[in-house]
Order: C-alpha cells, then structure tokens, then sequence
C-alpha cells in the first residue's frame, strides 16, 4: 500500500512517519510537506536515510501543478492530511494564510483524492472546533455537539471538517475525521506552549502565561495520538468522527510549575501578560465513540503526565 502523508515534516506527521513506516515495513510511504518554518528537514532527511520504504516529496497543498504531479506519478491507497496551519496566535493576523492552507489546500486535495479513487482520506482536525467549556464545567465534548470554533485557526479546521463530508456525500470519498486534544513530544515546534516553557526555563528566562493562567488544555503525548488516528485510518466507519482524548486536563498555571520543578527551577520565572482577545477557557472531550470502535484509549492521571513530560524533556532537550 501507498500512503501519502501531507504535512509528513511537521510535529505530529513526522512521528507518524516515524513510527508507521517501521510499523508498516513492506508499504510505502509518500511524505509531502513544503517545508515551511515549522517543518523539522533535518529530521526528515535523517529519518529517510534509515528507512526504504519513506520518499519525499517537496509540494504545497495549494499548488494544483505540485498535486497533479503527485498523484500522476505515485498511486496513492491512504491519504493522512496533517498539512495545515495550526499556530493560533498566528491565526489573528495571518487569517488569510490559514483559509487559503487549512481550507483551499484540503479541498483540491479532496478532489484528487476523488479523481484517483484513494482508499481513505483521514483528515487530522482538532478539539478547538468544538468551541469552549467554562471552567467551571465538567461537560465533554461529544462528536456530535454542536460546533462553535471561536479563533480563525479553529474556524478554519471546522470549514475543512465540513469539505470532507461534503466529499464523501456527494463524491462517495471514504473518509474519517480524527478531532485530537492538545499534544507534546519531540519535533514540537517552539512557538507551542510546551516546549516553550521548557527552552525558557532551561535558560532562565521569563515565562510569560496569559491572563491569570488558569486556562485548562487536556494533554495527550504524539505517540498516543498517532496510534489512534492509525487505528481509525483502518478501521473507522466510513464518514464519522472520532475524538482522540487522554482524560488528563490540567491549567497552564499548573503546567508551567510542573516543569519548573522537574528542571529544579524557581517559580519567579512565572509572569503574566495581558490575554489573548478571544482565549478558549477548556475543552474536555469525551472518546467513548473510539473505544466502542474497539480501540483502547490511554487514560492519564497526573502522575503519567508528570513522568511522559520527565521522558519528552530528557529525551529532546
């Protein structure tokens, strides 16, 4: 089998490629990615240089000569569709940039994989969709919620979710949906929250939290992600969501002190600055859905948490 992995350079794809290329040895893997800042090359010309069966390919999802290239030369069976803008401070005043990537990319994307007749089309979305609980409230999302994405960012993952089915009613595309909590592990880019934390703390610098940093975000780690959108790749119901969950949810606060005593650091490194204009409170969502499919889904407490975090800093920084 061929498997196309857009955004294959990318934090989560390029674990994926990582981990599923050695998992699945005799298929092939197609790793397109356009290299952009947040993309890890290095790592990628590394990983290729140990496996046969990883070819890359340099294109952009918005560029239909790069596609048609593409799947005019490979034939492809699986599409997995990480390629997206995901940085949601960016969001706000790149907006443009985000629509044109996470929603006209997915969307010729979906045509070819239409027009070649691919086996599955996953699409890799997010828990920000779903909008925002109070803090104060102990509801979980559920995949068939209401959507209220409330930062450009989330909007434009929701207006691809909406692609997709739209490709699979009228266009008979299989298709599944994967909507993922928050993730940490190695190839993160340092602009997101974890890593952040850790690179300034090493080097004793600032940590700037917004707002009063109570803000709740659930954590799952980039292995146990990628393992459950490979089991829904095989094994989902053709058309629906599956949210990918941990069930360890924990406020940025929290989080940050976390660190700064795993690193033996001093809480005086903790400063706050003003909010963001739009700031979701929590999310908290519910993966019953996946594990009545058959798939058993890690369960987090806090101590798992603490020791993923201990092996992710030890292991990458």
């Amino acid at each position: 089998m061929n498997y196309l992995i857009t955004g294959g350079a990318g934090f989560i794809g390029l674990n994926y490629l990582e981990k599923m290329s050695l998992k699945y040895c005799n298929d092939c893997f197609i790793c397109f990615d356009n290299l952009s800042y947040a993309s890890n090359e290095n790592e990628l010309r590394k990983l290729i240089k140990n496996r046969n069966n990883i070819i890359f390919v340099k294109g952009d999802i918005t560029n239909i000569n790069d596609l048609e290239f593409l799947f005019k030369t490979y034939k492809i069976d699986y599409i997995v569709h990480f390629a997206s803008e995901t940085h949601v401070d960016r969001s706000f005043y790149l907006e443009n940039l985000f629509y044109k990537t996470n929603v006209d990319g997915t969307n010729i994307l979906l045509n070819y994989a239409s027009e070649y007749h691919v086996k599955r089309f996953h699409y890799v979305s997010t828990d920000e969709v779903y909008g925002m609980h109070d803090l104060n409230d102990e509801k979980l999302f559920k995949e068939n919620d209401n959507l209220n994405p409330t930062n450009p960012y989330a909007k434009s993952k929701l207006l691809a979710e909406a692609l997709v089915i739209k490709y699979h009613k009228e266009n008979n595309l299989n298709v599944t949906i994967s909507r993922s909590c928050n993730n940490f592990g190695k190839y993160q880019n340092d602009e997101k929250l974890m890593p952040l934390i850790i690179k300034n703390t090493l080097n004793n610098k600032p940590i700037y939290l917004y707002g009063d940093g109570k803000n709740k975000r659930e954590w799952i780690s980039v292995d146990d992600n990628n393992e459950a959108i490979d089991y829904i790749l095989h094994n989902g119901l053709n058309g629906e969501v599956y949210n990918i969950a941990s069930g360890i949810e924990i406020d940025n606060l929290s989080l940050t002190k976390i660190i700064l005593n795993i690193l033996n650091k001093e809480l005086s490194l903790i400063m706050f600055t003003k909010d963001r204009i739009i700031h979701d409170k929590r999310y908290g969502i519910d993966c019953s859905k996946l594990e009545t499919l058959g798939f058993k889904m890690k369960k987090y407490d806090k101590k798992t948490l603490i020791n993923l975090i201990k092996l992710y800093i030890s292991t990458n920084f």
